[in-house]
Order: C-alpha cells, then structure tokens, then sequence
C-alpha cells in the first residue's frame, strides 16, 4: 500500500513534534548533568555555566563515538551511568577541539579524573563499588584515547568550517 501526500505530510508533523519532544528531553538532561557536573566539582565544568543549555545538549551524546550504533550507544551509557556527568563534559572538550594532540590527551586526562572523582564521591570508601569504579575508570579513558581521535579531529573541523562561514557571511 503507498502513502498519499496527506499521510506523509501527517508524518512530517508528527516527526517533527517528536523532534521538539527530543531536543527539550536533551535540554532537560544537558541542566541535569551539568547541575551533577557542578556539585561534584568535575575537572573543566566550570567553562560550561555561561554556554546555553541547547548548545550543551547538542554537544551531548552519551557514552561512546558518533559512529557507534544508537543502540550499542544507549546500552554503553547504561551500563557506565555513574560516569555520564565525566562523559558530558567530555562531549563539550570535544566540541572545543583545537585539533592539537595536547588538547586531546588533556580532555582524556580530564575524563580519567572526572570519573575517578566520581566513584570516589558516588560511593563511600567501604562500598565495593566505589574501588570496581575506580578500576573502570583509567580502562575507560584508555578504550577512549585510543578510539576517539578521529572524533577530536572532526569536531576541530567542523568548527574551522563554522568559522570559514561566518567569516564570509560577515565579508559579504
């Protein structure tokens, strides 16, 4: 059966309610995680306070590379939920790339101390949670340092193409 213009029309609408739906979720979540990022005191938060919330939450796509599958995506954060405040901050470092590879160990850096900051404030010190945290932590870093550099790269990229536009939007 084929669709006519009216009911592909409908499912623009409704795409598109869904897609407003979606980015006010992203923006409640963006002030969530940046209020958590705030109390816990993470390593390059307080750069983030004066950004709008629709930036942070566009920068914001939880655990794992823009490559990834969604779903394989969905069920990383899941399972490293604790960690979701470092990975926010995380995603903003890298919106800021500056595609050096200084500026690229610092924000792996500050991922690895962010969620060693976490464990160590989500768990008290005879929970055996928090030392299981603390063990994941670097592993995560290192899974992150060695799989994300075309990311940083990309997201320097983009922002030089950003700049490029605005620079002939403003020559015209």
């Amino acid at each position: 059966m084929t669709k006519t213009g009216l009911e592909n029309s409908e499912q623009v609408i409704v795409n598109s309610e869904q897609l407003k739906r979606n980015a006010m979720g992203d923006v409640i979540e963006a002030k969530a995680l940046l209020d958590e990022a705030l109390e816990l005191r993470l390593r390059g938060v307080e750069r983030l306070v004066s950004r709008p919330l629709s930036v942070l939450a566009e920068n914001w796509n939880g655990a794992g590379p823009e490559w990834m599958k969604p779903e394989i995506r969905a069920k990383l954060s899941k399972w490293l939920a604790v960690f979701k405040p470092a990975f926010f901050v995380h995603d903003q470092d890298f919106s800021d790339s500056d595609g050096s590879f200084f500026g690229y160990n610092s924000a792996n850096d500050r991922l690895e101390d962010n969620c060693l900051i976490i464990a160590d404030a989500k768990y008290a010190f005879y929970d055996p949670r928090r030392y299981l945290a603390r063990r994941a932590a670097p592993v995560v870093a290192d899974v992150v340092r060695v799989a994300s550099w075309p990311a940083w790269w990309q997201a320097h990229e983009k922002a030089r193409a950003k700049a490029r536009a605005a620079k002939q939007k403003e020559e015209q």
